[in-house]
């Protein structure tokens, strides 16, 4: 029977530090848990901290353990999350979907050892991070209190890895195929309308590899904090046609119409094109692969007090537990190990075009998701 819990309560600080004190006092507990080669903390039952590990300190950059006690996990590494709601880490809507915290939830329920992985988005110098982790609780009693050792072990190489297996690298696979074919028809044919047409083709599969490679590139720099955006002069109507020109060529769009609404604004931004033109595909990639066969895309552009929105719709819902897992890394709703596109939008829009993007979505009108970007009108 599953407990009920005050996800809020907490417990006071003197006695969480009288739990502090009995664990430091008992040598036995405090060497095992800072002999684990990964971030330990040992947690009362209200999942606050009443005693962590030396690598836990490490890693967050703090000197004493004083600076980590009464707080919850999420409160820890600074999840986005945590701030939602007044009651901090495990109160708002999104914590209902979180790997570390169904682990706490799963160990206190079931006296068992519980394991979820974990996808967290934190505030790290004013700027969002991701991390992937393998949240791990297990449930103790000690000195007749419930506690939980709760660990983090750092997935983040192993989820990039098995990303790339499943989407980078079959992608190139099947463009680097489809353009060998094309090739192999060229050297075959004899009727010069017809060896243009697939040079054309051919050209085109040829920039989409490329443009595949840089973007993985990039990805990488910009996570690293390495990537320098080129500003230029972006006209609005030219970007978003060539990226539905670009979209309606591929495979994933066959039987299904992707449409400029005619009320669309034309206007010059001054941005970095290239990042600009791969996080509208990825949205119109994301509309497209979601959206049942002979539907229709629609992508508009228009102000909204001084910013320039990209706006892009399809009319299937996205489930409530999806929805509060977008724009996290490694989460996709195509299945495991397939999430980079919608996390690589937010990273590039917010940390290098200085714009946002969000999305809402209902089963009466289905998914739209926006992106914007600084507008100023220039004479």
């Amino acid at each position: 029977m599953e407990q009920k819990y005050d996800f809020v309560k907490r417990e006071n600080k003197d006695n969480v530090l009288i739990s502090l004190s009995k664990i430091q006092n008992a040598e036995y507990i405090r060497d095992i848990i800072n002999a684990l080669p990964y971030i330990a903390a040992i947690l009362n039952k209200y999942r606050q901290v009443i005693f962590s590990n030396e690598i836990l300190l490490k890693e967050l950059s703090l000197s004493s353990i004083d600076e980590v006690i009464g707080l919850r996990p999420g409160e820890l590494i600074h999840c986005v999350n945590s701030r939602k709601e007044e009651g901090g880490c495990g109160v708002s809507e999104n914590c209902k979907v979180c790997g570390a915290f169904l682990s706490i939830l799963g160990a206190q329920n079931n006296n068992k050892k519980t394991q979820y992985e974990c996808r967290i988005k934190a505030n790290k110098n004013g700027r969002e991070v991701a991390y992937d982790f393998l949240a791990t609780s297990t449930p103790i009693t000690w000195d007749n209190e419930d506690l939980i050792i709760f660990s983090l072990t750092d997935i983040s190489s192993e989820k990039r890895r098995k990303a790339l297996e499943r989407t980078f690298f079959h992608d190139i696979i099947n463009k680097a195929g489809s353009l060998q074919g094309f090739i192999q028809l060229i050297q075959s044919g004899s009727d010069s309308k017809t060896i243009k047409e697939y040079v054309n083709i051919a050209s085109d599969i040829s920039q989409e590899l490329v443009d595949e490679i840089l973007s993985q590139r990039h990805l990488i720099a910009a996570e690293n904090d390495e990537f320098a955006a080129t500003i230029e002069e972006v006209e609005t109507i030219s970007v978003m046609s060539s990226s539905i020109r670009e979209i309606s060529n591929q495979k994933i769009s066959k039987g299904i119409e992707v449409i400029l609404d005619n009320k669309s604004l034309s206007v010059i931004l001054k941005t970095d094109i290239n990042l600009l033109r791969r996080v509208l595909l990825n949205m119109l990639k994301n509309a497209v692969e979601g959206s049942d066969e002979h539907a229709i895309v629609n992508v508009k552009g228009y102000l909204k007090n001084n910013n320039y929105v990209f706006r892009v719709h399809n009319n299937k819902y996205i489930p409530q537990d999806q929805q509060l897992q977008i724009f996290q890394r490694s989460f996709s709703t195509k299945g495991i190990d397939r999430g980079i596109g919608t996390y690589s939008m937010k990273l590039f829009a917010e940390n290098y075009l200085n714009g946002k993007i969000y999305f809402d979505s209902n089963k009466k009108e289905g998914t739209t998701f926006y992106l914007e970007l600084p507008y100023l009108e220039t004479t």
